[in-house]
C-alpha cells in the first residue's frame, strides 16, 4: 500500500505545509479515522495557514529517486521528444495524469518515471519552467 502523504502550498510562508495520514486511520479498520486532539490539531494548523490546494503523494518517485507530487513539473528527454509535464489528478480516471500544455495527456507510470522523467520543479516555486 502506497504512503498516504499531503502538502499544501502556504504563500505566506512561501513554502509547503506536509502532513500524512498514517496517524489518522486505524490500523484495524481504515474506514476508522483518528480523532485525537494532536491529530486534529495539526490538520487545523495545516488548513488554516496554507491558501492553496491540496496535493498528494502519488507514491512514485523519478529517476533521480525524488518523491513525485501533484503540481510537480517533470522534464522528459528521450525517444526524440522532450518536453515539460505537470502531474495532476484526473478524477474521471481516478490516476495521476501528465498535463502537457494545459491538456491532461498519458497516465503517470513507474516504468516511464524510472527511466524518462526527472522533476525540475512544481507549479507554485516554479512557474516559468512552463513558460514558453
Amino acid at each position: 500500500m502506497r504512503e498516504l502523504k499531503f502538502r499544501r502550498w502556504n504563500s505566506k510562508r512561501d513554502r509547503f505545509e506536509y502532513f500524512g495520514l498514517s496517524g489518522f486511520f486505524n490500523d484495524a479498520d481504515l474506514t476508522e479515522i483518528s480523532t485525537s486532539e494532536e491529530v486534529m490539531a495539526e490538520i487545523y494548523d495545516i488548513c488554516s495557514c496554507a491558501d492553496g490546494p491540496f496535493e498528494q503523494y502519488t507514491g512514485l518517485k523519478d529517476k533521480g529517486g525524488d518523491e513525485i507530487w501533484e503540481g510537480d513539473i517533470l522534464s522528459r528527454a528521450g525517444f526524440g521528444g522532450r518536453g515539460t509535464y505537470v502531474v495532476v489528478y484526473h478524477q474521471g480516471e481516478c490516476a495521476f495524469m501528465l498535463s502537457y500544455l494545459g491538456k491532461i495527456g498519458s497516465p503517470l507510470t513507474k516504468s516511464d518515471l524510472k527511466d524518462n522523467y526527472k522533476k525540475i520543479g512544481n507549479i507554485h516555486e516554479n512557474q516559468d519552467l512552463l513558460d514558453d
